[in-house]
């Protein structure tokens, strides 16, 4: 896809700062708002979003089987602000440390 549609159809519609990207069905990274701020949007109709994709080693994919105590020290451990979740090779969400601590809040009000 070109930045074009996908500034079109993505960035401006749903205002996200990450997006994740996928070839097939299969998950194959994640695009994040500043790298298309390194683009000149006169080169967006001819640049692909796939040479944009982020450092794989700027985030951390996160297998369904992880707990939500060891996902949340990935994550802090990893500085990363949010983590994909995927399952041989699909993905099936997004993960952050806020999420976590909602449900660590959650448990713990209902049982008080």
């Amino acid at each position: 896809m070109f930045f074009v549609p996908f500034c079109g159809d993505y960035v401006f519609h749903y205002h996200y700062r990450i997006f994740p990207v996928l070839e097939s069905g299969r998950f194959v990274g994640i695009i994040d708002v500043r790298s298309i701020k390194g683009v000149s949007p006169a080169d967006w109709p001819t640049t692909k979003i796939g040479a944009y994709l982020s450092d794989p080693s700027r985030y951390c994919v996160l297998d369904l089987s992880v707990d939500a105590a060891d996902a949340l020290r990935i994550l802090l451990t990893q500085k990363s602000s949010k983590g994909p979740i995927v399952r041989n090779g699909v993905l099936l969400g997004f993960l952050t440390p806020s999420d976590l601590f909602k449900l660590v809040f959650l448990k713990r009000d209902i049982a008080a």
